[in-house]
């Protein structure tokens, strides 16, 4: 009986030692993969094949290895992070801001921002999941610079001055909500100086942000009406029935600008409506009326 079972245990000890390289073995170094088709100690203490370099996962042929990771090999799982952008205005409804997607690594298919530019308005946010890492990502605002604050609940890296423009190394599980809040006031018209007819007159406005395109307007009759004089903002809300366009002034690099023109003694006792639209956003200033020639602001 004691051959026997001798024999059994030896015949038992040869079969199993070939099973048994068929799976990983746990190890501390390269030299304790004894198997050569897994001949390489993984980050997770396992033995496993070597990496395969590949452009797409369909060259990752090991069933173990299915995915074509970020630095071009094969890959067991993809390590991914996520980012979120909430765009917020003070007061609400006063600028939409365009974010494009740009750093190191592309934004993956599915993701908003690898189709191209983000256009949020008042309280909408983007999410982009599945980002593999590491690698380095950044949000552009495109239609700046806005009186924005950027708050992010991760370190982030400031890139271009004066708009939100931000990177960030992500690593694995990092999860990048940033909000961007804009604090500006709204486009603000200003009355018309000196007021006097007979002579050149000004109107100017201000929070337009920097170099935007104002169109400024008068109208004899107060109400409900839309802009309908250009193609641009065509159908904007205003608050003249009889939208008159008095001209087009460009912002400086502070958002202010002023049209000057001649104030005819004709219009002398007459109220106006005033009204003016930011033809980049389609943003409407305060409107208010104002008695013309008076040498006042009303």
């Amino acid at each position: 009986m004691s051959y026997r079972f001798l024999i059994l245990s030896v015949f038992a000890l040869v079969l199993f030692f070939p099973l048994s390289q068929a799976f990983s073995q746990s190890c501390s170094s390269d030299a304790d993969c004894t198997d050569p088709s897994k001949p390489q100690c993984g980050m997770d203490g396992m033995c496993q094949a070597l990496p395969i370099a590949c452009q797409t996962d369909a060259d990752c042929t090991d069933p173990e290895f299915p995915i074509c990771g970020p630095d071009q090999m094969c890959i067991a799982e993809m390590d991914t992070a996520s980012l979120t952008i909430n765009n917020v205005t003070i007061p609400s409804g006063l600028e939409n801001i365009e974010y494009s997607g740009a750093g190191a690594n592309p934004y993956p298919a599915g993701c908003a921002f690898q189709a191209g530019n983000v256009f949020l308005n008042d309280g909408e946010s983007v999410t982009c999941d599945n980002l593999p890492v590491p690698g380095t990502y950044a949000v552009i605002e495109v239609n700046g610079p806005f009186t924005a604050e950027l708050s992010c609940n991760l370190p982030v890296t400031p890139q271009v001055p004066g708009v939100i423009s931000f990177t960030r190394s992500m690593e694995p599980d990092d999860d990048l909500v940033c909000t961007i809040t804009n604090t500006a006031i709204p486009l603000n018209l200003n009355p018309i100086i000196p007021n006097i007819a007979g002579i050149m007159n000004q109107i100017s406005f201000d929070d337009a942000g920097a170099e935007r395109d104002v169109a400024i307007f008068f109208g004899f009759h107060p109400g409900d009406g839309s802009y309908d004089l250009t193609k641009s903002c065509f159908g904007t809300p205003i608050a003249l029935t009889d939208p008159r366009l008095l001209g087009i002034v460009s912002a400086d690099s502070s958002g202010s600008g002023a049209f000057n023109f001649f104030l005819p003694f004709v219009a002398f006792g007459r109220t106006v409506g005033l009204q003016a639209i930011s033809l980049d956003h389609c943003i409407t200033s305060n409107a208010f009326p104002q008695l013309l020639g008076s040498g006042g602001d009303s």
